[in-house]
């Protein structure tokens, strides 16, 4: 690989651990050789030290932090939504095929009861409990 003329040659002295490390971990941070793998830790070091001059600094690499965590939480509430709608959709059209009959005031009622049950029981739906619910409205 090609060492740039913009950069400098120098000299640095590190303790035989602290090199052992980078040889260690340059490849998993993408990096192509050691020198780069230093310069980049360099650079975020000195964007640590000036994030006290410059308050910034510490704000954007946070924000790019919890940008991905927020895009990665909104992908898995995704999938999970749409599979809770699908299985969602199996009982309500099972329980319609099994209930042909029943009548538009009896599913008003029955609407309502649960709709008051999930608001207190803050969403958490157990099927066990709905049965029991049921035997008791009954």
């Amino acid at each position: 690989m090609a060492v740039s003329k913009d950069k400098e040659r120098f000299v640095i002295y590190l303790y035989p651990e602290t090199l052992e490390k980078v040889n260690e971990l340059y490849r998993q941070d993408d990096c192509h050789s050691r020198s780069q793998f230093i310069e980049k830790a360099l650079r975020f070091y000195i964007g640590y030290i000036l994030a006290n001059d410059d308050v910034s600094y510490l704000p954007t690499a946070m924000l790019s932090n919890m940008k991905s965590i927020v895009a990665e939480s909104e992908n898995k509430i995704s999938k999970m939504l749409y599979k809770i709608a699908i299985e969602l959709g199996m009982v309500q059209n099972a329980f319609a095929w099994s209930h042909q009959d029943i009548s538009e005031e009896s599913f008003a009622v029955l609407r309502q009861a649960v709709e008051s049950e999930v608001k207190g029981i803050n969403g958490m739906i157990d099927f066990e409990k709905a049965v029991e619910w049921q035997k008791e409205s009954v």
